[in-house]
Order: C-alpha cells, then structure tokens, then sequence
C-alpha cells in the first residue's frame, strides 16, 4: 500500500500533466435565451462567478500558476458583467428584473474591488462582499425555476449549484492556505462539500438522466474523489496546485451537465 507521502508524490506528477484552467472554460461559450432553462443555466453560472472570482485572486497571492489565475480572475468579472446584462435584458417578472437590481447595486462596487491589484487587505474585503453578491444570484435562480414547469428546471439549478461549490470549496482551500483558517472557513468548507455530495447523488438518480449525462456524472465522480481526499488533509501540508486543477475539471464536467439538462428542456436533445 501506498504511504501518505508517495500517494501525494503521484497525484502531483499527475496534475503536471492536466492543463491548467482550459478546459473549464471551453464550454462556457454563449447561448442565446432560447429557453428558461437557458435563462437559469446562466444565472446560476452568475453564482460560480462570485466564488471564482476569489478563487482566482487567492491563488494570484499564492502565486498558484499568477499568469493564469489573472486570466481567469478577468474571465470571470467579464462574463459576470456580460450576463448579469443579458439577464437584466431576458428577465420576464418584475420579481426577478427586482432582483437583478440588488444582484446589479452589489455586484458594482465588487467589480471595482475584484479588478484591482490583488493584495491581502483586498482579499478580506472581497471575500466577506462576495457572499452577498452570491446569495443576491441565488435569489435570482430561484425565481426563474420557479417560473419552470416541471423538474429538469429544477436539475438545471442544482447541476448549476456544484458548479458553484466546486469553486467555493476551492476558493475556501486557498483562503486556508493563505493562513485564513478561522472556525468560520472550516465549516464552510465542510457545509459546501456535504452539499456537493448530496446534490451529486440527487442528480445520478433523476428519472430524466440520458446515458451521456449518467456517463458525465460518473466522470465527474471520478474526479471529485480525488478533489475531496485532497482537501479534506487538514496536517498542514496544503497543496493548492492540485486543488486548482481538480477543480478545474469539476467545473467543466459540471458545467456540461448543466448544458446538457437545458438542452432537453429546451427539446435540443442532440446537445
């Protein structure tokens, strides 16, 4: 059996072959509004949005691959700033164009915050800010799925969460990194990933799974194994290079699940 130290040893030999923070985004590419579910899709991707966009700047600190995390850091901020007015130009309520108002008047002043140069005062004031914009987001989601006629509006939001989460709990491993390791970040940290364990064995029973989708999941499983063993170590010994790319692939199978569940509400089942 493997020690501790040679299991470590050959999960970052591994990592030096994925390609860091590519394939996340390839899929991210923009949809027109031909559905609610595409609406939520987006509005739920507004959430992961807020937690990457810390992720991203605590790695910068960290100096986790700077070059690209910067990348990924504006990435996000434009993306963000791009759909929250898509959403505004789709929302079909008032409740939601209301909420959307909120997500907007703290979404303004964190824009600012998150595209300056990255410091440690500007970390804690982003971080606590982020939570806020999160929370505003999540609001939004709610009101469109609330708003769909039956349960794949419902995947499409909890398959959107775990995209979230596995950049939350992510951005909480490079916060503890950083030194910032108070009460408050380890239980949100064990919160986020309980949640993203029971969202995930939701999703592999939904009755509307197609055989791509199932197969997807179990990748995604695969690969949160791995994600999980390594940030639930808690002797010190923080490897924030291997959690940044399992994130990464987290992200992506995710984000194609989610893609895949608004394209049969949307009747595109060749998605």
């Amino acid at each position: 059996m493997m020690n501790k130290y040679s299991r470590w040893v050959a999960l970052l030999a591994l990592c030096t072959l994925m390609p860091f923070g590519e394939s996340a985004w390839a899929t991210l590419d923009a949809q027109p509004f031909s559905s609610l579910s595409v609406a939520i899709d987006k509005a739920g991707r507004q959430r992961m949005l807020t937690q990457r966009i810390i992720k991203a700047y605590s790695q910068e600190l960290l100096e986790v691959e700077p070059q690209q995390s910067q990348q990924q850091r504006e990435q996000a901020i434009a993306l963000l700033d791009q759909q929250l007015d898509e959403l505004k130009q789709f929302a079909p309520t008032d409740k939601v164009r209301n909420a959307l108002g909120v997500v907007d008047a703290l979404w303004i002043p964190f824009k600012k915050r998150a595209s300056s140069k990255v410091s440690r005062a500007g970390l804690e004031s982003l971080s606590t800010s982020s939570d806020e914009v999160l929370a505003a987001s999540h609001r939004v989601v709610l009101l469109l799925e609330d708003l769909s006629t039956n349960n794949l509006g419902h995947l499409v939001n909890i398959a959107g969460r775990q995209r979230m989460l596995s950049q939350r709990i992510a951005k909480l491993y490079m916060l503890r990194s950083l030194g910032i390791s108070d009460d408050a970040v380890v239980m949100a940290l064990d919160k986020a990933s309980s949640e993203f364990r029971t969202a995930l064995h939701e999703l592999e029973t939904a009755h509307e799974n197609t055989p791509q989708i199932s197969a997807e999941l179990a990748d995604v499983k695969r690969n949160w194994s791995v994600f999980e063993s390594s940030f639930r170590l808690r002797d010190g010994n923080y490897t924030p290079f291997l959690i940044a790319r399992y994130s990464e692939r987290v992200l992506s199978g995710m984000n194609k699940i989610t893609g895949m569940y608004a394209a049969i509400n949307s009747g595109n089942t060749a998605y």
